[in-house]
């Protein structure tokens, strides 16, 4: 496919069984192995936060062995003690405390450990007994508002996050600054309700995937030391793992060029090793690259053949002269047929609210002018074609939100303006691969960081679909010196506009 729907690989990934045929990788296994890498990675452990860990007894259970399993070596591998049902004499009747990997030892244990784990069914008789210093990273019903405000643990929490205040060693995640113990609390409580182990490992083999192109060898490196670091100790689920991305993520193009591994069968075959393996001449013989394009005007072709093809491809053929000769196309608002509109704008909530207002002047300015250009000439009376793209997917939702309020349609990506003779679409850069528009604005939404834009693929894909006017927006100060080499010449060498917005007006 043209692209890969992580909704199927992360599908793929909840429903792993081991090597050896031993029980399934369980739901509880891998909510155990997301907790124990997003608890025990570097920045956290060295925060000097001590963890209060409720959660079912089977993801427990998982987290003991896991941690058990990491090597003596380790640089990190936490000390963890747990409540547990017992009648042993000398502790209280409903709750007892057992030490991992040593005998039951009394509730004086608890001031030694990094984490402390409770199952969910224990948690209301054991929660009096858990002292200060602990702060909760998962908890039924809010763990701690689930008690009486006069229960111990209560005000014993409290004076943990007020009292302790800040961290040893604070921490930041993306936007995130995380200096005290309770905003160490807040953040990690919600990022395991909102995360899953499946998810984790999809988007990273994804970013793998998108880089494998890259200059950028030290994000794929790290990305690997996360995948293992996700990995279970207690079954083997590598291979399945491996099959998931060939399988899953290579087009059917680059699987015939680069095969998925001749390990896959004991037949070799061109799916397997590829037809590059031992057959140099025969791939030649088929393989052809795209000479001419016939789709961009070339002031918009220009950038992605030197950036992307080393000029040896992707040339403009005859038949864009004679197209535009014959068209009726003069909406020329900008001064090139690439501009860059820089809009400062704020991401928030995995929108840019500032983007998507400009985008919505210019396509107001649009529609006026197609009332009285009329339909496209030489399109058989098909409508002219607008393309609102992003690479994300909230703020993807964010421009359908506003072009539903601009046709007054309950539609979600296409959306018609029968009086313009026009429709616009939105959506993302991946799935409008292989389609192309007359004219499309390009929200970056990003704004501090670059995300997946990184992929030399992507971006290629994202440039390359107006026919008359591409529309980059988005902040060109921070693009321009974002050290992602082929953004940055796309900021610097596409003719910059003022982007603001005010009123719905552009300045």
């Amino acid at each position: 496919p043209p692209f890969a729907d992580r909704a199927d690989l992360v599908a793929n990934l909840r429903n792993l069984i081991d090597d050896k045929e031993q029980p399934v990788f369980t739901d509880e296994h891998q909510q155990a192995c997301l907790l124990l890498n997003r608890l025990n990675r570097k920045e956290v452990a060295s925060s000097g936060a001590r963890w209060l860990v409720v959660a079912p007894a089977a993801v427990l259970d998982w987290l003991e062995k896991e941690v058990e399993a990491l090597p003596q070596s380790a640089a990190r591998k936490p000390t963890l003690a747990r409540f547990v049902y017992t009648s042993r004499p000398g502790f209280p009747s409903d709750v007892s405390l057992e030490v991992v990997e040593k005998a039951p030892q009394n509730l004086l244990n608890l001031w030694g450990v990094d984490w402390l784990l409770v199952s969910a069914d224990l948690w209301k008789p054991a929660a009096r007994y858990v002292p200060p210093g602990f702060i909760v990273a998962t908890a039924p019903e809010r763990g701690d508002l689930a008690l009486p405000p006069s229960h111990p643990f209560r005000f014993r929490h409290e004076w943990t996050k007020k009292a302790l205040g800040q961290l040893k060693r604070g921490y930041r995640e993306r936007k995130d600054e995380i200096s005290t113990y309770e905003r160490a609390q807040d953040h990690e409580s919600r990022w395991l309700s909102e995360h899953d182990w499946a998810g984790e490992i999809a988007w990273r083999l994804t970013r793998i995937h998108e880089l494998r192109r890259s200059s950028k060898s030290g994000e794929t490196k790290r990305l690997l030391e996360e995948l293992q670091s996700l990995r279970p100790s207690c079954v083997e689920i590598l291979d399945q793992i491996s099959e998931i991305y060939d399988m899953g993520l290579p087009s059917v193009l680059e699987t015939i060029q680069e095969g998925i591994g001749e390990e896959r069968s004991n037949r070799p075959s061109a799916l397997t090793n590829g037809m590059r393996a031992d057959q140099e001449v025969a791939f030649q013989k088929r393989f052809t690259g795209l000479s001419f394009q016939h789709r961009m005007h070339p002031d918009i072709s220009g950038l992605p053949r030197e950036l992307f093809y080393n000029n040896d491809s992707l040339k403009d053929a005859n038949t864009i002269q004679s197209r535009d000769a014959r068209g009726n196309w003069a909406w020329t608002p900008y001064p090139a047929r690439r501009v860059w509109a820089h809009v400062a704008g704020v991401e928030s909530h995995g929108e840019n609210p500032d983007e998507i207002r400009f985008i919505e002047s210019q396509l107001k300015d649009f529609l006026e002018w197609a009332k009285t250009a009329g339909r496209p000439i030489g399109r058989v009376g098909g409508p002219w074609e607008v393309a609102c793209l992003t690479f994300y997917v909230k703020q993807e939702q964010a421009i359908s939100a506003m072009l539903q309020r601009l046709s007054g349609e309950r539609r979600t990506t296409r959306f018609t303006f029968p009086q313009a003779h026009t429709e616009i679409v939105c959506g993302t850069v991946d799935r409008f691969q292989g389609r192309e528009a007359d004219l499309v604005f390009l929200s970056l939404r990003n704004t501090r960081r670059v995300g997946f834009m990184d992929s030399p693929n992507r971006l290629n894909v994202a440039i390359t679909r107006a026919r008359q006017q591409l529309v980059i927006v988005g902040n060109a100060d921070y693009f321009a010196s974002c050290h992602t080499p082929e953004l940055e010449e796309l900021a610097k060498r596409s003719h910059r506009i003022d982007g603001t917005t005010k009123g719905g007006k552009r300045k």
